[in-house]
């Protein structure tokens, strides 16, 4: 049996599109005791990763992009140390389902120490990142390659990724 110790959580209830109940438990800060409330902002990860999904496929929807579109149609500045140059260029649907052989991560120790890149940041070490594999052969996890769809969606829409997906999802 595994447990996982959560210090809190919210919790809302919504009928018709309408917010019936919501209530904090527990401490958003363990250390300062700070309750959880209703409007407490929780990191959501990756569930980011279905909003992104969403927004490239109602792009595709509509002929905004093709799924087989090689990445740098869309991006120029896309480069990275392809390992396996003779094999195919990286295409959007590889991004989607984790074969593009790109890293799991940005160049950067996020989840160590909990600094994040900035967009320019990871956009200018991403040409010092290798692939892992040639695109099409395997899967692999990769959040490099979710926030790479991010930049479509911005690229594509005209706006930014927030823009989109707060329109539109």
């Amino acid at each position: 049996m595994v447990c996982v110790s959560i210090p809190g959580l919210a919790i809302a209830v919504v009928y018709d599109q309408e917010l019936v109940w919501s209530r904090g438990f527990g401490v958003a800060d363990l250390r300062a005791g700070t309750p959880v409330t209703p409007t407490t902002i929780f990191r959501i990860a990756s569930i980011t990763k279905i909003f992104t999904s969403t927004a490239i496929l109602q792009l595709r929807d509509r002929g905004l992009l093709g799924l087989d579109d090689p990445v740098q149609k869309h991006l120029p500045w896309f480069t990275y140390r392809n390992r396996h140059a003779e094999g195919p260029a990286v295409t959007i649907r590889q991004l989607l389902t984790h074969t593009s052989g790109m890293p799991r991560e940005s160049a950067f120790p996020y989840w160590t120490d909990h600094v994040f890149p900035t967009r320019e940041q990871m956009i200018e070490a991403l040409h010092r990142q290798e692939s892992i594999f040639e695109p099409e052969t395997r899967h692999k996890y990769s959040n490099l390659g979710m926030a790479i769809l991010g930049e479509i969606v911005a690229a594509v829409s005209g706006g930014s990724y927030d823009a989109f997906v707060t329109r539109n999802i």
